[in-house]
């Protein structure tokens, strides 16, 4: 902190603010549909020369005259200028100080110039009304900081700064005790030692003086009442991925986040404390830039869902744009959202333009990958005594379509398929570039990027995009009116295969034919073998488009209140090419032509959010009122066309070739959103604090009379190191919080217009004209679900904070599911939308610990440390027996909990897997469904977290990531195609299997019979046999970076102001016990997650 009081000593000066780059008029204009928003900004060139011509003209004229020619900006309270003589005044080219001489001469007032800040002062007494007050100045090295919070020490006495950074302090003089805070920067005591202060208040290093985003606000860590955790831009930079989601994993306590496949542009299963609903959707809040963002697949599934199920509309945001993300967990962070918060928020903060000369800045990697684990599948000899060995357990003999066997196949060949086809390298190529600066009025950010991504299969497929971000903001000359605009476009295509490829390892035998023929066709072998290679060459093309754009205007009706109006609008485009050529099949089929599916699907919102919003210190305490309006509208449409009949393959890229044209699908979706919501805030002497909002939301997915429903939250904290007994735990104890918070939130996560019936065109006509055929059943009368959360949390510092640590505890019961409830056949209908009064259940224990274990000159060392330990528990559901959930859920058990049969082995004399019947426990290869479900598992994490190391040494830094999952899943036998025996290989674990009477083991024998006990028995264990589901649990290296930042003389050198280089490992190592592919993908049928190792460059000019 530095201070500076007038008439006592020399004045120290102030620190300078980065000095403004020459200026020119700027337009920025972004197109939302048919809106034109247009920024203009006007600036010109700090000049030393200044031109004035006034007659008899108020000097506070003069000022804004002179600011409009300077880099200078004027510092004074208005009350200053009474008594103040017009100004008249003729000058050009005079210097600043001379042309500052002539304007205050004769004047009451006088003048200093603190570095760039033109200070205004009484020239011999304190202004009439003013002389037992207290004024001053608080400034930051970003300029003025407005709000900041001036308190009496011991008093209830206080105010806070104006956007000038100003404030008067009334009744208090010289020798007053001062308490000065302001967010994101140091806070600090002070005697006054004159009645006109100039303040500054450093940047803070400190955790708790952490800035923090959350919904419509940003709040310091000490002062935060609710649960909530942030990741920066550094911890995104320092994973080379390419959806941000990837980069959240292991980062943040209580949000599990699970990748679909290894694919580029793969999905992500994402929850925030649990599941909280039995059918509704289940994903978090996404908002961008305070727009609401699509959180569910676009593409359609019946034409991606072979190769790309878990999509994500989260690739198409470049995670070079994020400054930063922050999740919103608990009823206090998260109910002023309504409904759209009941499953938790994740706000997503873009880079905006800072003040400052211009400063670019250059960054590139690239690297090559491979799977990070996969199952060992048998060689040409076992496979061939496997398959001999079925056919002798069950007293058979090959067939002629046994090819595999019977001599068609070459069985002295041997062909890894797993190496084959996906065992390849991968790639990654990311570049991104950006233009940012500008003055205190103005600023301007232009950045790009391209990303170009590879799988390791064969085949020219790759995942290309481009992005594009610009931001600019500007602020009237008096700092009462700002705005700002933000446009965002990602252009992605996506080339793939038609069929993931790693599903097709499991069909091939080892001892299966070449890949091509010696004309170099594809191999068929007169139709004996179904090449793998066919899916390759049909491929699948997703084109994504994505637009955010945001405007903000934000205007100061008078000091502490404030008219803030947020504007966006985001649309996405989905077009997806599926290509089926006749070369890619056995000629023997007899077709006749290729064939083709397209589909399009397109998302549009608007958001519109006007604010008020009050800060106003209120007896030693500081308040903050928040008051506003939210208007959505979100148009949701997609079509689905297959097409046939074209003259050759060249042209299945175009529809209009097509002889025969059928529309699978053509949707269309309004859905408003418009809601009420307020917030009060208040934060005493930063001991106490307490916040309440509250929300009411109308949604049109309900019927009327249904539209409308009530939210709230309430949160409290308090700082107990701050009271006097808390002093007999210092120094040890530094800082000490208890936070808690109760509220409730809503779920609307349906389909639209499911409250009313609903028909389908048919070809059948009905008399005489087209047909139509009923789809959905009337019910206007189901309502919200309502989510009761409860958190409670214990924040503690130790030596000085260096240590910080946090441990909280919720519970949140949710109920009045909304679902898709089963009807009986007879009704004509599979089901309607409906509330069960079932209940659910999340609670769990959430543990952050941060530690700076050294702190040196030289070499730093700084540890992060979360753990999540979930629980889920359907606590409730009336005449569960009797649903059609029966065989589903478990009361008192977690949701992901599967009714099971118990599995008693393999039966030693017949070699086939048993199970316990229900009756007595009695061994039986033949359990009944669902009588003999007696026991169960859960599929699912028990306990997740990551732990992080940060060192640095000199200009070398070493960080890395661990990621821990305790969990259960689908092992091989849960995620097996066909049973051992059969055509197709298996992994190599089968070869422990039953072949004499008498054998105890895991492994029953192989078959090839379908109508024997061991295929039964086999088949009872892929679904419903518990030995199907074991740990899955695993430690992965997550994340390592080595990198080196040149030193700053060196830079100066080559007139650069940074560079770094780095070296990036994603997925590098995983321990695991799991018998099956990647713990994390499970299935068989997907590609496991990549390890990637990149080599990069950063650098700013």
């Amino acid at each position: 902190m530095q201070m500076i009081a007038t008439g006592q000593g020399r004045p120290q000066p102030l620190p300078a603010p980065t000095r403004s780059e020459p200026r020119a008029k700027l337009r920025w204009m972004a197109l939302l549909m048919t809106t034109v928003v247009l920024l203009v900004s006007t600036s010109s060139q700090a000049q030393e020369k200044i031109s004035l011509s006034f007659k008899q003209a108020p000097i506070g004229t003069v000022f804004k005259a002179i600011e409009s020619q300077c880099k200078y900006r004027f510092w004074y309270d208005d009350s200053l200028l009474i008594g103040c003589k017009p100004v008249t005044i003729d000058i050009k080219d005079f210097s600043l100080d001379k042309a500052l001489n002539l304007c205050f001469k004769d004047q009451p007032i006088t003048f200093k110039i603190v570095h760039e800040t033109i200070v205004v002062k009484s020239k011999s007494k304190t202004p009439a009304g003013l002389e037992d007050d207290l004024t001053g100045f608080v400034h930051g090295p970003e300029g003025p900081l407005e709000g900041a919070s001036i308190r009496v020490r011991g008093t209830t006495n206080g105010t806070i700064t104006d956007e000038k950074g100003f404030f008067i302090l009334h009744h208090h003089g010289v020798g007053t005790v001062l308490q000065i805070s302001a967010v994101g920067h140091e806070s600090t005591e002070m005697v006054s030692t004159s009645r006109q202060l100039y303040i500054t208040l450093p940047l803070s290093p400190k955790k708790l003086d952490e800035s923090v985003v959350i919904a419509y606000g940003k709040v310091t860590r000490q002062a935060n009442t609710a649960g909530l955790s942030q990741v920066t831009t550094d911890q995104l930079e320092r994973q080379p991925v390419t959806n941000v989601l990837s980069a959240l994993s292991a980062n943040v306590p209580g949000l599990a986040i699970t990748q679909g496949t290894g694919l580029p542009g793969a999905g992500f299963k994402v929850q925030i404390r649990g599941q909280s609903s039995l059918s509704s959707g289940t994903d978090p809040l996404y908002v961008v830039d305070g727009v609401p963002f699509p959180s569910t697949s676009l593409v359609a599934s019946g034409t991606s869902g072979p190769v790309l199920p878990f999509s994500s509309p989260l690739a198409a945001i470049n995670p070079a744009d994020i400054e930063s993300i922050t999740v919103l967990k608990d009823a206090d962070a998260t109910a002023i959202y309504g409904s759209r918060g009941s499953n938790g928020v994740v706000m997503i903060t873009t880079k905006k333009a800072t003040e400052g000369s211009t400063s670019v800045d250059l960054g590139a990697f690239t690297g090559i990958g491979a799977i990070t684990r996969s199952l060992q599948f048998l060689n040409t000899s076992q496979y061939l005594q496997m398959r001999h060995e079925a056919f002798a357990n069950d007293g058979a003999s090959p067939q002629p379509y046994d090819y595999d066997i019977n001599g068609t196949f070459d069985t002295t060949c041997y062909t890894d398929w797993k190496k084959q086809l996906i065992g390849g390298h991968s790639s990654i190529t990311n570049i991104n570039g950006s233009v940012a600066g500008g003055s205190k009025q103005t600023q301007y950010l232009l950045s790009g990027g391209f990303i170009r991504e590879t799988p390791p299969i064969p085949g020219n497929f790759r995942d290309d995009k481009g992005s594009a971000h610009l931001q600019a903001s500007h602020s009237s000359l008096d700092g009462k009116l700002r705005s700002s605009i933000s446009a965002m476009y990602l252009d992605e295509t996506n080339h793939l295969p038609s069929t993931d490829p790693t599903a097709l390892i499991a069909n091939l035998p080892p001892d299966a034919p070449s890949i091509y023929d010696s004309t170099g066709a594809l191999n068929w072998l007169g139709g004996a073998f179904m090449n793998p290679y066919a899916a390759l060459k049909q491929p699948y093309q997703v084109h994504t488009s994505n637009l955010i754009a945001t405007t903000t205007f934000d205007y100061r009706i008078f000091k502490g209140l404030r008219l803030q109006v947020d504007g966006g609008y985001n649309q996405m485009l989905v077009d997806e090419l599926k290509l089926y050529p006749l070369s890619t099949f056995y000629p023997g089929y007899g077709l006749t032509s290729g064939s083709a599916t397209y589909a399009h699907h397109s998302v549009k919102t608007w958001n519109l959010e006007p604010q008020l919003h009050y800060r106003r210190s209120i007896a030693g305490g500081l308040l903050h009122a928040l008051a506003g309006a939210t208007f959505q509208s979100t148009r949701d449409a997609s079509e689905s066309i297959s097409a046939t009949g074209f003259a050759g393959d060249a042209l299945l890229g175009n529809i209009k070739a097509a002889t025969t044209l059928n529309v699978d699908a053509n949707d269309g979706y309004l859905y408003r959103y418009n809601a009420f919501f307020g917030r009060l805030s208040y934060d005493w002497q930063d001991k106490y604090m307490l916040s309440v909002s509250g929300r009411r939301d109308g949604s049109s997915r309900f019927g009327p009379g249904r539209r409308f429903a009530n939210f709230g939250a309430v949160g409290a904290g308090w700082v107990f190191s701050k009271e006097a007994f808390a002093s007999a735990l210092a120094p040890a104890v530094s800082f000490g919080k208890i936070r808690g918070s109760y509220g409730l939130t809503g779920n609307d996560k349906i389909g639209d217009y499911v409250y009313l019936d609903a028909y389908q065109p048919t070809a059948r006509p009905y008399l005489g004209g087209p047909g139509l055929y009923p789809v959905r059943l009337l019910n206007p009368d189901y309502s919200w679900e309502t989510n009761k959360k409860l958190e409670v949390a214990l924040e503690l510092g130790f030596a000085k904070d260096r240590v910080y640590y946090t441990l909280s505890y919720y519970n949140n019961r949710s109920s009045n599911q909304l679902v898709g409830y089963a009807l009986s056949a007879v009704s004509g209908f599979t089901s309607v939308q409906y509330n069960l009064p079932a209940t659910i259940r999340n609670s769990g224990w959430e543990m952050e610990l941060t530690s700076q274990n050294i702190s040196g000159k030289y070499f730093s060392w700084k540890t992060s440390f979360n753990l999540t330990i979930p629980t889920n528990k359907l606590v409730a559901f009336p005449g569960l027996e009797g649903s059609s959930y029966a065989t589903s859920y478990i009361i008192g058990k977690s949701l992901d909990t599967k009714p099971l049969y118990r599995s008693l082995g393999v039966d030693p004399t017949t070699g086939a897997y048993q199970f316990a019947s229900a009756a007595g426990g009695q061994a039986t290869l033949y359990p009944t469904y669902p009588a003999d479900l007696v026991t169960s598992k859960r599929v699912g994490r028990s306990l997740y977290g990551g732990l992080e190391n940060n060192l640095q040494y000199g200009g070398w830094s070493l960080v890395f990531l661990f990621q821990f999952v305790k969990q259960t899943g689908y092992n091989y036998l849960g995620t097996a195609f066909t049973a051992p025996g059969f055509y197709g290989n298996q992994p190599t674990e089968v070869l422990a299997r039953w072949q004499h009477p008498g054998d105890h083991t895991t492994v029953q024998r192989f078959t090839q019979d379908y109508a024997s006990d061991a295929y039964n028995s086999f088949s009872n264990a892929v679904y419903y046999g518990d030995n199907a589901i074991s740990d899955a649990s695993f430690i992965r290296l997550k994340n390592l970076v080595l990198s080196y930042s040149l030193s700053t003389p060196i830079c100066e050198r080559l007139h650069i102001k940074a560079t770094r280089v780095f070296v990036q490992g994603q997925n590098l190592l995983t321990i695991t016990g799991f018998k099956g592919m990647d713990p994390e993908t499970q299935y068989m049928i997907y590609l496991p997650p990549l390890k990637v190792w990149t080599a990069g460059i950063k650098v700013t000019f």
